[in-house]
């Protein structure tokens, strides 16, 4: 996906929170219907609106209390070289800040081997080294044609560590100061930033490396989890278990799945589906589909036609981020909700919205193609940011008349 320097801008601000650790538009994938919610799946948003499709929601705060010690063992030096150990899962200080327009991230995930310290986040990965208690951080991301580059530095101290970074995308450059703490661990984990996708598990014993919510977080971090599913990919599942009693990621999927109702209406059950980083992951007429706060993965979820009936009931086909089978970004497509607001009505996400509509700039807007004119006929059929293809897009009104 061809981003803007902008648009590159504000992901990268959310990639260098995670300079402080390792590791889901918005289908209503609730457990109960309250806290912090991790979306399921969804469109990706243009200039300041939000694309919901179903939010997973309900996804209560993830371990109180459970565990990891305070992010500031500042004394427990790792390796040959004399490093703290900064690995763990952060969240940002309400005084971190950005200057150009730059997002301050929700939170990110650090692992270490020995020095070697990497951080990951939902958009990209960034590596370095730890000498004492300080950190050095450094990565890249595409722009269309282009890279952008960012450094972080930082430094850890009283169970905080406080990044300084500088992000440069040609001749923009935006600075941020993060202070980010590491969070609990959540409960029952017995640790937290495994890789899910590892060939050989990460957990010890019988544990499985799945996706949840720390405590504080609206961003999923991966953990090991105990493992006692039996349910197979497709099986209706429940969740059952940590702090909010229903959190994400504790369920009876077996491993490698993720109890979830991404591409179902938001009153059906949730059902078992495959994790996946890129569309070679998943099979048959699924693809890879963005769970929002799950770094750079999502899970295996059926397509559907625009415009067409290949829907489950309560639900319509709407644009979807995900992954293609290489693992870049991609135009896709799932079923999301539909809600009860006819077009021209004021709405926050998609899903309010009524079938083969979404919500554009705080209004639903109908879809539109080639063979699918505006029913408003002052109004231009205009690309959306994600629209598969070019003849793709919404309903944009026709702008009032000069007085």
């Amino acid at each position: 996906m061809r981003r803007s320097t902008a648009y590159t801008l504000l992901i990268l601000g959310a990639v260098f929170v995670a300079a402080g650790c390792s590791s889901s538009s918005n289908n209503n994938d609730g457990g109960n219907d309250s806290g912090t919610t991790v979306v399921d799946s969804g469109t990706v948003e243009d200039a300041g609106t939000t694309d919901a499709g179903e939010t997973d929601a309900g996804m209560t705060d993830g371990g109180e209390d459970a565990g990891v010690a305070d992010a500031g063992e500042d004394a427990g030096m790792l390796g040959d070289g004399g490093c703290v150990d900064f690995s763990g899962f952060y969240l940002p200080s309400m005084t971190a800040t950005c200057d150009n327009n730059v997002a301050v991230p929700q939170g990110a995930c650090v692992s270490q081997v020995g020095c070697a310290v990497t951080a990951t986040t939902d958009q990209l990965s960034l590596s370095g080294t730890a000498t004492g208690a300080d950190v050095t951080l450094s990565g890249d991301v595409s722009i269309g044609s282009g890279t952008a580059h960012e450094v972080c530095t930082g430094t850890l101290a009283s169970g905080m560590v406080t990044l300084n970074c500088t992000i440069t995308a040609g001749s923009v450059t935006a600075t941020c100061t993060i202070p980010a703490t590491r969070a609990d661990t959540p409960m029952n984990a017995s640790s937290v930033c495994c890789d899910p996708f590892a060939a050989q598990s990460t957990c010890m014993g019988a544990d499985r490396c799945t996706y949840t919510l720390p405590s504080g977080s609206a961003v999923a971090a991966s953990a090991c989890l105990p493992s006692n599913g039996t349910v197979m990919e497709g099986g209706a599942c429940t969740r059952s278990g940590g702090a909010g009693g229903a959190d994400p990621g504790y369920d009876n999927c077996s491993a490698g799945l993720f109890c979830s109702r991404t591409g179902l209406a938001s009153t059906a059950s949730r059902v078992c589906q495959k994790l996946c980083q890129k569309g070679s992951d998943c099979t048959g007429n699924t693809a890879c589909i963005s769970v929002n706060g799950i770094p750079a993965g999502g899970t295996c979820v059926n397509t559907c036609t625009f415009f067409g009936a290949d829907c489950p009931m309560d639900t319509t086909c709407r644009p979807a981020h995900g992954f293609d089978a290489t693992g870049a970004d991609a135009s896709l497509s799932d079923c999301t909700a539909t809600g009860m607001k006819a077009v021209g009505d004021a709405c926050t996400r998609d899903t309010d919205c009524v079938a083969s509509s979404v919500c554009k700039s705080g209004f639903c807007r109908e879809l539109c193609d080639d063979t699918h004119m505006c029913t408003d006929v002052t109004a231009t059929c205009t690309s959306l940011n994600n629209a598969v293809g070019t003849a793709f897009g919404y309903c944009k009104p026709a702008p009032p008349p000069t007085p």
